[in-house]
């Protein structure tokens, strides 16, 4: 892509991540492999007495049929479940070409024959997994005592020291490159699953989308699943959210006596940030009083820690009687500290949402309000823009008949529907709200003050309240925030009295936009 006088942008395509992204980086490694191993073969394969040149041909076909159809067979957009089924497909021509090599050369009086048994191993282990690899170890050695059993009918006599040793390299070699990749993957695995929680948690996804997604890679990982999150509540019972269930529910502190039997002993040990398993079964009290499902053979509860403080449980259900080695718990209590931090940051940003957000309107509060009228009068002195302040004045005839705030928030879910784009309001003190208006004169302000009475009165309730409206403009009104306040609160004082019917409403806005 180019752009006139700008030097030439690269455009990258978005990679391909997780498992899909390991699988086909290691079938780009063994395109290369199997053509070296097309080139030693042509290159080298005279050297050496075959059982039939056809079967030499035959295996270099199959590995050129292979690299030319491999990047159609795995194209990045497939599913991991399609592409790891067309790697195994791949894996199993590459074990028919190496056999068939060994097997081939199993004339030859120096043979050995097993050089290459091990990377099937590997190969195996990467797209299949464990026992896939230690599968294929297993048949490393059998076919290669069968092509020893070959051997010996053709050329002679074999040593059997030779054998033994060819055997135990390849059995060692297999099975350490099947561990060792078995050990990587499940650390690549641990440490996606740490990343995607990251990153559904910074996207701020619903909780119960972020507990399926962890469900899904526990799963993936550990075999484990997660259908729920704990959270503890001041009385010591507990909050749970759920995944496949709308509602929450909640724990008594009765009930998790019921369940545990000791439930303080329960709490001391998360409260350390210490896990603890227990073995449950469909008909236990543990099941039925946590609503456990059925198929849960144990139960991990990793304490949730934010902050240094326990929050809550992350339950991990296992299908089978498992205890978690220290690698899995090591995940688990990563995982429960990646939500223990959103969860601090979440109650952080409600903290700072309850200190600039007025709890009876939901509109801004005093101090927000004023400190948002400073910022819009000094955006407008920088620009020589334009500013006006609307004073809403609720008259309650200097009796408080409206203990619970209901005529309050009736005028400010109708200054709420006024409000253009930019424009910010908020509840400035015991019965007056303030907008502000930016890139506003004085006429655009007197529109929206009859607009804020005409909306009044369409609101429930609306026809019967009483409200007058003042305006100020900037710079005619004032200099500072303050001024323009003051201005539109005397605008208010020059209104004739006030009325409580739509029209006289109206009047009353005139006047005080007149003023």
């Amino acid at each position: 892509m180019t752009f006139p006088h700008h030097p030439t942008a690269v455009v990258h395509e978005r990679p391909v991540e997780g498992e899909a992204d390991d699988l086909l980086g290691f079938e780009r490694v063994m395109l290369w492999l199997r053509l070296l191993g097309v080139v030693i073969i042509l290159s080298q394969g005279w050297l050496y007495a075959m059982l039939h040149p056809v079967i030499l041909w035959a295996v270099v076909a199959l590995q050129v049929v292979v690299m030319a159809t491999q990047d159609r067979l795995l194209a990045p957009a497939l599913p991991v479940a399609v592409l790891r089924r067309r790697a195994t497909a791949l894996l199993a021509a590459d074990l028919l070409a190496v056999y068939l090599i060994g097997a081939n050369f199993t004339a030859d009086p120096q043979w050995i024959g097993f050089y290459f048994y091990p990377l099937m191993s590997l190969e195996a282990a990467i797209i299949a997994g464990l026992w896939a690899g230690l599968g294929v170890t297993l048949l490393s050695v059998i076919v290669y005592m069968a092509q020893l059993v070959l051997h010996t009918s053709i050329v002679g006599a074999f040593e059997l020291r030779t054998a033994l040793a060819s055997v135990s390299m390849i059995a060692m070699l297999g099975g350490f490159m099947t561990l060792y990749t078995h050990l990587v993957g499940r650390g690549r695995q641990h440490l996606r699953a740490m990343l995607h929680l990251t990153s559904a948690l910074a996207r701020h996804e619903r909780q119960s989308d972020v507990i399926r997604d962890l469900d899904r890679r526990l799963h993936t990982a550990l075999g484990a699943r997660v259908r729920s999150l704990a959270m503890r509540e001041a009385g010591g019972g507990f909050r749970i959210a759920q995944w496949h269930a709308a509602e929450e529910r909640t724990l008594s502190p009765a009930q998790l006596q019921r369940a545990f039997g000791d439930a303080e002993a329960v709490a001391s040990h998360l409260e350390a940030g210490e896990s603890l398993t227990v073995e449950t079964d469909a008909w236990s009290v543990l099941t039925a009083t946590l609503g456990l499902p059925e198929w849960a053979a144990s139960v991990t509860l990793v304490p949730i820690m934010a902050e240094g403080r326990w929050v809550g449980v992350l339950p991990v259900l296992w299908p089978t009687r498992t205890f978690p080695d220290t690698d899995q718990l090591r995940l688990l209590n990563g995982l429960a500290g990646q939500m223990g931090l959103a969860m601090a940051r979440r109650e952080l940003e409600r903290m700072r949402r309850d200190a600039t957000v007025d709890p009876l309107t939901g509109l801004l509060n005093r101090r927000a309000t004023s400190a948002e009228l400073d910022a819009f009068v000094s955006r407008a002195a920088r620009a020589d823009g334009r500013l006006a302040v609307v004073l809403c004045d609720l008259d309650e005839d200097g009796e408080p008949t409206d203990p619970a705030g209901a005529t309050m928030r009736t005028v400010a879910t109708a200054v709420r529907g006024v409000l253009r784009n930019g424009d910010v309001a908020g509840h400035y003190d015991d019965d007056r709200l303030l907008l502000i208006a930016a890139d506003a004169d004085a006429a655009a302000a007197r529109t929206l003050g009859a607009r804020i009475t005409a909306a009044v009165a369409t609101v429930p309730g609306g026809a019967d309240l009483r409200v007058t409206i003042g305006i100020a403009a900037w710079p005619q009104d004032g200099p500072a925030g303050a001024d323009l306040v003051d201005a539109a609160d005397a605008s208010i004082a020059t209104v004739a009295p006030r009325s409580s019917t739509k029209a006289d409403l109206a009047a009353s806005a005139e006047l005080a936009a007149i003023g």
